[in-house]
């Protein structure tokens, strides 16, 4: 089973830790610490107790009088105490750090630690009973994973190095200086995010991976690509990003263990150096990854690896920023100290001098060969903390070997210097192709913008400049972290160097379009409501659904909703024809739709050719159970082009009201069919009857004068012939009235 410190402690505030871990203890150790204080206080219960001896140790007078009699060899731990992460440090690694720096009791300055309460033993599973059991948290808890918490007081509130300055001079001629931006692994990190977002990973019961995943990572061409400006190679990218993302936050497992998911998080809200700070930590603590050729040596095992660490970089912190130490002078410091060594015998030189009778010979000494480093050291060093933004390398100009220092970031990280200021800021940063590919420079890549890229766009490779491209399930993915559209464009536009090109939008909304057309709900619930603003008020209350309209809510399941806070009405069978619920108003155009009698389409199909009209339901409460819409001609004319036509209104109607389609509506349907309108100067021959009407038009001497009948009994006629019309119809026996 790996070692690592679970989430909940890295996230976990420093306070909040360091007192619930005190809270564990029984009130006999925490008076034995009160004792120790020497806290004249009359608190007797825990909380109490707890309270007292953190107020104390905030004090710098008080805590400084704690530890005047620590004795010498001791004092080692107290030097170490302000590197402790908020977090804190699992014990054995504490213990291997404190040998590291030359304490040559470590258990005993560790009970020192603890029973001054400068640092505090967090053992969820366990309670500390009495002082001796700090004995027994010495030798370990039946396997529990014990962790020592430093005091906030003292957490990162450095007053010196732990290590003396080195005595030889390391201020040095070198070239070649080297420095990464730090964003690597941050990138590697995005891949597997986005990774883990299109298939989450399995779990076997102790956290591992299970085969077919991880050679699905290993297979990965992106995650194994070799690392841009990699100086040592790092082994398994895929597990050093599942590693530095679980840090993040980015990774969790679901609530059985079983599978490993992808969460937003809040880590690419972060600036770069809180997440170097956090990954940082991540890879000094673990001790579940190594270089790739481990560490051969048999008195330097792979459980020293988090003190060994911290011993490197500690002793990098003593240097002053102008100067550089080698690799080969570090190995050598590490292993003079190394707790586990056995006794050494100096190997005598093959040929250590020459002696000629009667010259002196200068090439008698051979020349001296390079020490070789530790393989762990060039991979930690050159590797991941290079990677990181950690340290500095360049080469010795006297032999070409390998030196380093800490950069800014790194010495802030050891409390050697202040925090850096944020890298300048590259607004425009991409290029968007044609070919739906994005290319983004990496000196431009925030963690907001590779969060964003890495929710809508697919990573096919990195090094100085990231390529990324646009697909329909990378459009989809977007829309399911709830971007749009628009916004998926705006963020290509707003970092683009060029503008974005018009297809590449195009498919954009394409892609977008294909996937919100249509989404499946296997349990789901629709809430009506009479009005825009009763939704609303739902939704304050805290109903969570899709709104379909300003008036209707989609609920995923019933069990979601509080139905004692709403009004209820008898359920519609949707099998049925449409129920009769609209009545129009005298002017015909004005459509009142009854609520109580009406189902949850009736709105939306209205919707589609009518415009909604607001009710005073304030001095006519009876409003309120109706809803009104109007038919206007540019409410027929969007229907029009969302393929709604004249005939499908008439039947649309005539289902909903039981009537013809009022003739006002019907006027309007003319206008919106563009069908035009004669008008026209003419004289109506007003007839008593049909039958005369008809014979009018067909005889041959009247027929010539009618220009059209315009009813059963109602002829339109020239306007010259007149005259003749009325001197025919005499002749044929017709009276003539004018009026």
């Amino acid at each position: 089973m790996t070692k690592q410190l679970a989430p909940e402690l890295i996230d976990a505030d420093s306070n909040d830790l360091y007192r619930t871990s005190l809270g564990l203890y029984s009130p006999a150790v925490l008076r034995g610490i009160r004792d120790h204080l020497e806290l004249d206080v009359s608190a007797r219960s825990a909380a109490g107790l707890v309270k007292a001896i953190e107020e104390c140790l905030s004090d710098p007078a008080r805590r400084a009088t704690a530890v005047t009699d620590v004795p010498a060899e001791l004092r080692p731990g107290l030097a170490l105490l302000p590197y402790l992460p908020k977090f804190g440090w699992r014990l054995e690694d504490m213990r291997d750090l404190l040998r590291f720096v030359g304490c040559t009791a470590p258990d005993k300055s560790m009970r020192m630690l603890l029973g001054l309460g400068l640092m505090a033993l967090h053992a969820p599973a366990w309670r500390v009973e009495t002082l001796r059991h700090f004995d027994l948290a010495m030798n370990g808890w039946e396997g529990e994973q014990l962790v020592v918490v430093p005091h906030p007081a003292v957490s990162h509130h450095f007053n010196g190095a732990v290590f003396d300055a080195p005595k030889r001079g390391v201020t040095r001629q070198v070239r070649d200086v080297r420095e990464n931006d730090g964003r690597e692994f941050l990138l590697r990190v995005a891949v597997l995010w986005q990774r883990v977002v299109e298939a989450p990973l399995r779990l076997t019961q102790d956290a591992g991976l299970f085969r077919r995943d991880q050679e699905r990572l290993y297979s990965d061409p992106v995650l194994s690509s070799p690392m841009f400006d990699e100086l040592a190679p790092l082994d398994d990218h895929g597990h050093l990003a599942m590693l530095l993302g679980k840090s993040l936050g980015l990774l969790r497992p679901d609530d059985d263990g079983g599978v490993l998911r992808a969460t937003l998080g809040t880590a690419w809200q972060s600036s770069i150096a809180v997440l170097q700070q956090r990954m940082w930590h991540a890879l000094l603590s673990a001790n579940d990854w190594t270089p790739p050729s481990g560490d051969d040596a048999p008195a330097i095992g792979s459980n020293h690896l988090p003190a060994k660490r911290w011993a490197v970089l500690l002793r990098l912190a003593t240097l002053r920023p102008d100067s550089w130490l080698s690799l080969a002078e570090l190995d050598a410091d590490l292993r003079a100290c190394e707790p586990d060594r056995g006794a050494t015998v100096a190997e005598r030189g093959t040929r250590p001098f020459q002696v000629v009778v009667g010259r002196y010979s200068r090439d008698a000494q051979a020349a001296p060969a390079r020490p070789e480093i530790a393989p762990w050291l060039s991979g930690f060093l050159l590797g991941a903390m290079y990677q990181l933004g950690v340290v500095h390398t360049a080469e010795d100009a006297a032999d070409a070997g390998p030196v380093v220092r800490l950069s800014p970031a790194g010495r802030w990280l050891l409390g050697a210097g202040p925090q850096p200021p944020e890298p300048p800021a590259f607004e425009k940063t991409l290029f968007v192709q044609p070919n739906h590919e994005v290319i983004a420079y990496r000196q431009g890549l925030t963690p907001e913008l590779i969060g964003q890229l890495a929710s809508f766009c697919r990573w096919k490779g990195l090094g100085a400049a990231a390529t990324l491209e646009l697909t329909p399930d990378s459009v989809y993915r977007g829309l399911e972290f709830g971007r749009t559209a628009e916004e998926m464009i705006g963020i290509l536009e707003r970092h683009s160097q060029r503008p974005v090109p018009p297809a590449v939008a195009d498919s954009v909304r394409t892609w977008a379009g294909r996937r919100e057309r249509l989404r499946l709900y296997t349990h789901a619930s629709v809430l009506e409501f009479a009005s825009a603003e009763e939704l609303e008020a739902a939704v304050a209350r805290g109903v969570a659904g899709d709104r379909l309209n300003d008036r209707m809510l989609l609920v995923s399941g019933e069990h979601q909703i509080a139905l004692a806070g709403f009004r209820l009405s008898g359920s519609r069978d949707y099998r049925h024809p449409p129920a009769v619920c609209v009545s129009p108003s005298d002017d015909g155009i004005t459509w009142d739709v009854d609520l109580a009698r009406s189902d949850l389409l009736v709105g939306c199909e209205l919707a589609r050719f009518a415009e909604p009209v607001a009710t005073d339901t304030e001095f006519n409460p009876e409003q309120a159970h109706f809803l009104r819409f109007r038919i206007t001609p540019a409410s027929l004319a969007n229907g029009a082009r969302h393929g709604v036509r004249p005939q499908h209104i008439r039947d649309w109607f005539k289902q909903r009201s039981g009537l013809e389609l009022p003739a006002s509506v019907e006027l309007m349907l003319q206008a919106s069919s563009r069908a035009p309108v004669m008008l026209a100067s003419m004289l109506v021959l007003q007839i008593p009857s049909a039958s005369v009407a008809d014979g009018i038009e067909q005889h041959p001497d009247t027929k010539q004068f009618v220009l059209r009948r315009l009813g059963p009994t109602t002829l339109a006629i020239k306007t010259d012939g007149v005259e003749q019309l009325t001197q025919t119809l005499l002749r044929l026996g017709i009276e003539v009235a004018a009026q």
